[in-house]
């Protein structure tokens, strides 16, 4: 059984990594599936939220699920571990990610636009194993998963 300082820092970690998701979605989604970028930001059914007590999934704002550090006790030890993991490599990725998206078709040179394309399709390929790991976490807590998360995991398994 999991000590409580484990469960939150497991909740903790879950929680920003899935938090990183909702940052790079629309961004994501526009690079892989080459649509121009819309005038505002794009509304997801789905919203996963946490703190360090608990997960919860909302559907257009109404609470549908609730994952707490009951829920959590008796997973494997190394799970913390393995998603905290997951969290830095993903913040590693994001931060990359905010210094070479907005560079995107920015240059008049189309060779330096280029390379910032691939720069993003190899930040993709990185990312892909770290995505899939924490929405397949998410599941197999038991949190329900729909709309954008979905969506990401899918343009990165297609994308590389």
């Amino acid at each position: 059984m999991l000590d409580p300082v484990t469960i939150t820092g497991i909740i903790t970690a879950a929680s920003s990594a899935i938090g990183l998701v909702d940052k790079i979605a629309d961004q994501f989604s526009r690079f892989v599936t080459k649509r121009p970028d819309p005038t505002g930001p794009k509304e997801y059914r789905y919203k996963i939220e946490g703190d360090s007590q608990k997960i919860v999934v909302k559907s257009q704002g109404k609470e549908i699920q609730r994952i707490t550090g009951d829920d959590l006790k008796n997973l494997p030890a190394d799970y913390y571990q393995h998603i905290q993991t997951l969290e830095q490599s993903m913040q590693a990725h994001y931060r990359l990610w905010q210094r070479i998206y907005p560079k995107r078709n920015q240059s008049p040179d189309e060779l330096k636009n280029a390379q910032t394309d691939e720069q993003i399709h190899q930040l993709i390929a990185n990312m892909k194993q770290d995505l899939d790991g924490i929405i397949t976490f998410l599941e197999s807590i038991g949190v329900h998963l729909d709309d954008h998360y979905m969506m990401v995991r899918n343009l990165a398994r297609q994308a590389t």
